[in-house]
């Protein structure tokens, strides 16, 4: 009858509104399913991945150690001026060099120190020190103070200036007194920059004095040394 259709049409539409809901709940539970299934999954290669860090973290560290690091060093000069003060005793050595960083960070000269000794028998060694004002270094257009900083990928011309007073022992070995005429007299000027970084730059200048020019020195002259090379190299 008209009146059964009537209420058969409601109870169609509901059983089609549950379907569709039921529909839409197992589609969620699927999606739900997929996370869970993913979330899994990364719990599975959760190693690999804190192994792969571990590796990244390595390998980051040799770089900078091995890679990023200071590479300071000293570069002589040609030549080195010697003079004496017979009135204050003071023998001083001006020479001009080259400080160089070829490395990726920056580096301080903490102090510089030089060493003036002769392999002839009965030598005093002569000892400079920037720490007791021995040793200043200018470079083009300032004195630097102790400690200065050397910049990665870089190079500064600097003039070193040295000096100590010598006592009787140490003048009588620079200047080798009762040598015999024309005799020459060997010498090794050694100086080191002391890096914050401990690898020292150090550059060593080699020259010999015959007798003559050492007595025009003790008189007050000053004298150009050249050809300070050691070993037959020149540099560092």
């Amino acid at each position: 009858t008209q009146l059964d259709q009537d209420a058969e049409h409601p109870l169609k539409e509901q059983l089609e509104q549950l379907e569709q809901q039921a529909t839409l709940l197992r589609d969620n539970l699927k999606g739900r399913g997929a996370i869970t299934r993913f979330i899994t999954a990364c719990k599975d290669i959760s190693p690999l991945f804190a192994f792969l860090a571990l590796v990244v973290s390595f390998c980051t560290l040799l770089f900078t150690f091995f890679w990023v690091k200071p590479d300071v060093r000293a570069i002589r000069g040609s030549s080195l001026q010697v003079s004496y003060s017979p009135k204050t005793g003071e023998l001083r050595f001006d020479l001009r060099g080259t400080i160089a960083n070829f490395g990726r960070q920056m580096d301080v000269v903490k102090s510089m120190q030089g060493e003036l000794s002769s392999p002839s028998a009965g030598s005093h060694k002569i000892y400079f020190s920037s720490r007791t004002g021995d040793v200043t270094v200018k470079d083009a257009t300032h004195d630097l103070t102790f400690p200065f900083t050397v910049r990665e990928k870089t190079a500064m011309d600097v003039d070193i200036h040295m000096s100590q007073v010598l006592g009787s022992s140490t003048k009588d070995s620079f200047f080798g007194d009762g040598r015999a005429a024309n005799a020459s007299r060997s010498h090794l000027l050694s100086i080191d920059f002391k890096m914050a970084s401990n690898k020292d730059a150090s550059a060593r200048y080699c020259f010999d004095l015959r007798s003559e020019v050492l007595t025009e020195i003790g008189s007050g002259q000053t004298k150009e040394i050249s050809g300070v090379e050691c070993g037959g190299e020149r540099g560092n």
